[in-house]
């Protein structure tokens, strides 16, 4: 499930010792959850064709997963990119 990535995140940091995130780890995780939901959406709320997608190389990121980019800010910003330019037919 979508919301487990984050889960995961925030359940690594406990087991790590550092129980509480920091401003910049909690503005990733907004837009992370943001790019989901996005995905989400392009597939028309078909939350399985989503994770798929998610987890499968793509060509408009250079052959590299939605989910292993969204572990950044810069990340984040090219899978929102590309399902921005899904939405409105601009193949990549």
């Amino acid at each position: 499930m979508l919301t487990e990535h984050i889960a995961d995140i925030a359940g690594s940091r406990l087991r790590k010792g550092k129980p509480t995130m920091s401003q910049n780890d909690m503005d990733l995780n907004i837009l992370r959850t943001k790019a989901i939901a996005e995905a989400v959406a392009l597939f028309e709320g078909d939350q399985e064709a989503a994770e798929h997608w998610l987890s499968t190389p793509v060509r408009g990121l250079g052959h590299r997963k939605p989910n292993d980019l969204i572990a950044t800010k810069e990340g984040i910003q090219q899978v929102r990119d590309l399902i921005g330019r899904l939405e409105h037919g601009v193949f990549s």
